[in-house]
């Protein structure tokens, strides 16, 4: 039955914490542990429609077998309804299944074995994420606009300066692009790590030259300039990791061995992205891909607030902040 299921439903029991935006995140995407409700999460299922008897409610989508702007648009089609709506009125069900009822589980030594080892795999993984929910309140999406400069396009400039500001660097940075204008498209890198962008960022942290503030003006409208020109290519299918993804797994088809320029080190450096970036329109987060990854979601929202969600697994992320 849980092999065949399209999605499930979490029915999870209190968090036992405050409910924060940040405890919410993290209730959501493992459960607080094996001694709360880690056990209560399937991951190798794309949906999982959590719900919380303390009110903590969400989804948890992994979205390789689909496109995960689609999940993004009805949960934010939702919750303007949810809004919107003066009261919310039962209706009857129109399913012919059979009432749920509870699953009696009989485990095995062997099987009770494999669920110990699972359950300290995952209070690992849970004690080894750095997670935090940042709102800033400054200013948002619409004093940036009226600066005649792309919201994104400005997020992403100020995460360069910030991870720069941290370890002195640039480095692969990956933005999820969509092509979906595209037949069977599915997403492109937009590399955020500019030329533009390195020389934004060393003007504002080089004490030492002392750059006047209209000369880094200048320079932050070029990176901004050059990321909005950057997303534009990747979202209309000019982007480059696409075409080198596709001749690469056709030379893996083709030839007896990958050709030299897959090999390089260049090449295989620039895949390692240690800076993952995603804009999430709805209240959602995401987490890191994989233990050396710093993932930064955001989203601008309809007036004047800016939330970030910062995490990096076993990396402190509050200077970044």
């Amino acid at each position: 039955m849980i092999e065949r299921c399209i999605c499930l439903v979490c029915l999870d029991a209190p968090g036992g914490l405050e409910l924060s935006d940040t405890n919410r995140a993290l209730q959501l995407l493992h459960g607080g542990g094996c001694s709360k409700n880690g056990a209560n999460r399937w991951y190798d299922k794309s949906l999982q429609f959590v719900v919380g008897r303390d009110g903590t409610c969400g989804v948890v989508c992994e979205h390789s077998p689909f496109d995960g702007i689609v999940l993004v648009q009805c949960v934010e089609h939702l919750l303007k309804h949810m809004v919107s709506s003066k009261k919310l009125v039962r209706a009857d069900s129109v399913s012919e299944l059979p009432a749920p009822r509870r699953l009696r589980w009989k485990c095995s030594p062997v099987i009770q074995g494999f669920l110990a080892s699972s359950a300290e795999k995952l209070q690992r993984i849970v004690k080894n994420l750095d997670f935090v929910v940042y709102k800033f309140d400054n200013y948002g999406k619409t004093f940036i606009k009226q600066q005649k400069c792309s919201p994104d396009a400005f997020i992403q400039v100020a995460l360069q300066l910030a991870f720069y500001r941290l370890h002195r660097r640039l480095v692969p940075t990956y933005e999820s692009a969509s092509i979906r204008r595209f037949r069977e498209g599915r997403v492109d890198n937009i590399r955020s790590a500019t030329p533009e962008a390195l020389r934004f960022v060393k003007a504002v942290t080089d004490q030492e030259a002392a750059v006047p503030d209209s000369e880094k003006l200048l320079l932050l409208k070029s990176a901004i300039r050059a990321q909005t020109e950057y997303t534009v290519m990747a979202i209309t299918g000019m982007a480059i990791d696409n075409h080198l993804l596709g001749l690469r797994e056709l030379a893996r088809d083709m030839c007896k061995e990958l050709p030299e320029m897959f090999t390089d080190e260049t090449y295989l450096t620039s895949n390692r992205f240690i800076l993952s970036t995603s804009q999430v329109q709805p209240r959602g987060a995401r987490r890191p891909t994989s233990h050396l990854v710093s993932r930064v979601g955001f989203l601008k929202s309809l007036v004047n607030r800016a939330l970030a969600e910062v995490r990096q697994d076993h990396i402190s992320t509050s200077q970044a902040l």
